[in-house]
């Protein structure tokens, strides 16, 4: 048992005024509070295998191609998939991130309503490290990796192009590959736009709960 539970725990026990329905709920709240965080511990190993595993595979593979294979590889017009593939997984385990954290924040702020005090100071009573500015400074780490994507990206497009005018003789299926890759980077692009959606709900939630809580 942590210490906010144990803290929580005798509150309930000393006080004696919470009623045994508002120490079930209290019970239910450190229940899922303990499943979301372990989802996040989680997360963080799946980022491991879903991105920085297969970022550096990409990285090998490029250089393979360029140092040792004469001209340009058939691979080429598969490897922006790859890339993709490395863009949805960065995608999926931000926005989860993001909405964890969010329900984590409000599970606090009933804790500490139904306690009657700030049992919980990670999220809802320090305001230097209050979820929104966490978010931020997840957005800010996660950002930090985008000029490495996109520059391996363009890389990645430029040698497509060279292997789509190179290789005439599958000329069909390098058109059906074009194809294929405009619609994957629709979906990114949607994706994007509802970590973008979703960072700002969550924020703008934090924010609400932090008022009620000083109310």
């Amino acid at each position: 048992m942590n210490m906010s539970e144990k803290t929580t725990k005798e509150k309930l026990t000393q006080e004696k005024r919470l009623s045994d329905l508002q120490i079930t709920k209290v019970d239910l709240y450190l229940e899922q509070i303990k499943y979301i965080t372990a989802e996040n511990n989680s997360i963080q190993e799946k980022f491991l295998a879903g991105v920085d595993i297969p970022l550096a595979a990409l990285g090998i593979l490029i250089y393979y191609l360029e140092s040792i294979e004469s001209g340009i590889s058939k691979l080429y017009l598969l490897l922006p998939f790859f890339c993709l593939f490395i863009f949805y997984n960065l995608l999926k385990y931000t926005v989860r991130i993001f909405i964890n954290n969010g329900y984590l924040q409000h599970l606090e702020a009933k804790i500490n309503n139904i306690v009657g005090e700030k049992v919980f100071l990670m999220n809802q009573g320090m305001r230097d490290i209050s979820t929104f500015k966490k978010l931020g400074f997840a957005v800010l780490t996660t950002g930090a990796q985008v000029p490495i994507c996109i520059a391996i990206s363009v890389f990645l497009g430029y040698r497509f192009c060279e292997a789509w005018s190179t290789y005439e003789d599958i000329r069909v299926f390098s058109n059906l590959l074009i194809i294929l890759l405009g619609v994957e980077l629709v979906f990114l692009a949607m994706m994007g736009r509802d970590a973008i959606k979703v960072r700002k709900e969550v924020v703008e939630k934090a924010k609400r709960l932090f008022a009620n809580n000083e109310n």
